[in-house]
């Protein structure tokens, strides 16, 4: 299953997070065994441990990667691309004067 989603590239998150009813949209299988809780600043959620294959698209380019994803039972934020699987694989500038973000393909994994 492929599905569009605008993300929000969060530097202050771990991991990508999805919400539960994507996952569903996705298909993605959620296995108790591995449901634990994230910690954030709102405090802490029930999530699912899982892999997305997400396809990034940026410049006149596009690239995909499968990221280690969190979901959580919650739809305040539907996709969040944090750190791990994604800000160690691009350079990210986010220039907040300016309002942009510049992604680049650092050609990791």
């Amino acid at each position: 299953m492929k599905i569009e989603a605008v993300a929000m590239v969060d530097s202050g998150s771990d991991f990508l997070i999805l919400s539960k009813s994507i996952a569903e949209i996705l298909k993605l299988e959620l296995k108790e065994d591995e449901k634990g809780k994230m910690i954030g600043v709102g405090g802490s959620i029930p999530s699912y441990s899982t892999k997305v294959e997400v396809s990034v698209e940026y410049g006149y380019g596009h690239i995909g990667i499968v990221i280690d994803a969190k979901v959580i039972d919650s739809d305040i934020f539907p996709v969040l691309l944090g750190r791990q699987g994604f800000f160690d694989r691009f350079e990210v500038t986010i220039n907040e004067k300016e309002q942009y973000v510049k992604i680049k393909d650092m050609g990791k994994y």
